[in-house]
């Protein structure tokens, strides 16, 4: 069950990764490339998809964290080590 609730973890913050690069970056690109204070076509519809995106992504995350911690609590102390 540990080892599981690990991987699980780990593979959500693999997708929290990729999601970041493949959805964020190109969002935030488009406002980075303009000047200061000029406002790319679409903004509106670009800041909702990035908000919407941002609050799957913090979910997701609080999801993994909380694998993870079940994952090393419920694993316990380690039965390999001699006392």
């Amino acid at each position: 069950m540990a080892r599981t609730l690990a991987l699980a973890g780990t593979g959500l913050l693999a997708v929290i990764l990729v999601a970041s690069i493949v959805v964020a970056e190109p969002i935030n690109s488009q406002f980075r490339r303009l000047p200061e204070g000029v406002v790319p076509p679409q903004a509106e519809r670009l800041r909702r998809r990035w908000r919407r995106f941002h609050l799957i992504r913090a979910c997701l995350g609080v999801a993994a964290l909380a694998c993870l911690i079940v994952a090393v609590t419920y694993a316990g102390p380690s039965r390999g080590v001699a006392r």
